[in-house]
């Protein structure tokens, strides 16, 4: 059983229904239980052959959702309870009701947030291993395992199983037609906003290019996108007509297939998807410099990295790539290949080989 906080876009929530989607493959049976209702991921775990049930919480502190938690897992005699992410309520609802199913499943939380400084999501992971009902955490990064560790996780029960992309379908992805004007190279975000994904910093870079270039058209793409906010900031950054601000899309491989740049000014990631798909799809990437791009990512090799916050450094990188078509190519070439690296099918390989191993132990206590 997959536990999210809800059936949204949002990268850990997409991983997950590619993860269904390889382990059913596999001959697995999974059940995706939403802790709130929401989202439009429930028809592509469906299409994956993932029966999705009703959401756990009723209400936002619904002290039922355990007891349902613990219903389902009786009901369709669950072996593995998997939870995506940290989520405040989803893991005492999902964890709770494994242990008062009175069939000891396997309990896994898959970390999707980035952790410096965050000693309450350290220990909380902690507290539930030790009451018995968490059996191991599963990490993207050593940077997000260094910073859990850090923040006061021990290291026991911590796997480490990086995210992964299906690389053959970015070979095959056609180009999104956008209404980009004649003559003007694409430049695309895709991140919900969020304040850790610090739009404000990359319409501040775009306007400083606008102000002396008229060769580029700006996409963002994610949830909270179009909102009237975002528009207004846009146009205060002096972007009329040089963005367009999308939404959330199911597009986004047609999307990435159009752009020429990627970039992303994060103030913080754990692994970001966002990023690992755009080197995928070959495009040259602009990133902030944040420890966690150390492991995939080198700047001058598969794109280009500046200090995060800094709108004129980061317009100064767009704007570099913007003008030189054959660092473009290099590093776009740079990224299928390090992309290649972190296929879908090596992620699904390492859940399988955990769950594997979590479930002999459970039979031989």
């Amino acid at each position: 059983m997959m536990v999210t906080s809800d059936l949204r876009i949002g990268g850990a929530e997409v991983l997950a229904a590619r993860l269904a989607r390889a382990l059913i493959a596999r001959g697995a049976e999974i059940v995706v239980a939403p802790v709130r209702r929401g989202g439009v991921l429930a028809e592509q775990f469906a299409a994956g052959g993932a029966c999705v049930a009703p959401p756990l919480s009723r209400w936002r502190f619904d002290p039922f959702a355990p007891r349902r938690a613990a219903g389902l897992i009786r009901d369709r005699r669950i072996e593995a309870v998997l939870v995506v992410n940290t989520l405040r309520n989803g893991l005492p609802f999902a964890l709770g009701g494994a242990a008062w199913s009175g069939l000891d499943p396997a309990t896994l939380c898959w970390c999707h947030s980035h952790y410096r400084g965050d000693t309450r999501a350290a220990r909380r992971l902690e507290r539930y291993r030790r009451w018995g009902w968490l059996d191991a955490v599963v990490c993207i990064s050593r940077n997000q395992r260094r910073e859990l560790a850090d923040a006061g996780l021990r290291r026991r029960g911590v796997a480490l199983i990086r995210n992964g992309v299906e690389l053959a379908r970015f070979s095959t992805a056609m180009p999104a037609a956008l209404g980009v004007p004649s003559g003007r190279k694409l430049v695309v975000q895709v991140a919900n906003v969020a304040p850790a994904k610090d739009h404000a910093t990359l319409l501040a870079a775009a306007g400083a290019l606008a102000a002396r270039r008229d060769d580029f058209h700006l996409a963002l793409v994610g949830r909270g996108t179009d909102s009237p906010e975002l528009a207004r900031a846009a146009d205060r950054a002096g972007l009329a007509g040089r963005v367009s601000l999308l939404g959330q899309r199911d597009d986004v491989l047609g999307i990435l297939a159009a752009a020429d740049v990627f970039a992303l000014a994060s103030r913080a990631e754990a692994f970001p998807l966002s990023v690992l798909e755009a080197m995928a799809a070959g495009r040259a990437v602009v990133v902030t410099d944040l420890p966690a791009y150390d492991e995939f990512f080198a700047h001058g090799r598969e794109g280009l990295k500046t200090p995060p916050g800094d709108a004129q450094a980061l317009a100064g990188a767009i704007g570099r790539l913007l003008d030189d078509a054959s660092l473009r190519g290099a590093m776009g070439q740079a990224g299928q290949r390090r992309a290649a690296r972190y296929a879908e099918a090596r992620m699904a390989d390492g859940f399988e080989r955990l769950l594997a191993a979590l479930l002999r132990r459970k039979r031989r206590r």
